[in-house]
């Protein structure tokens, strides 16, 4: 199992405190999915899983941002 998929899982498994949070783990869970299929289908277009895997950090760091604005808010 990839880090992503531990991370995802993890966060999945904790619930969501807010709706952002749920739609951004939503979407990441997207782009995830959508990165492993273009890496299993060995598509000779290497910008498919670039693109996707961009996003998917995009996801990641705005999840991260939201969770750190929770605890500033505690």
């Amino acid at each position: 199992m990839s880090d992503f998929e531990t991370i995802l899982k993890e966060l999945e498994a904790r619930g969501t405190p807010n709706e952002e949070i749920a739609n951004t783990q939503r979407r990441a869970r997207a782009h995830w999915g959508f990165t492993l299929k273009g890496i299993d289908l060995h598509n000779t277009q290497s910008s498919v899983p670039t693109v996707s895997t961009d996003s998917l950090f995009r996801q990641l760091n705005e999840l991260t941002r939201l969770y750190a604005g929770l605890q500033a808010d505690e």
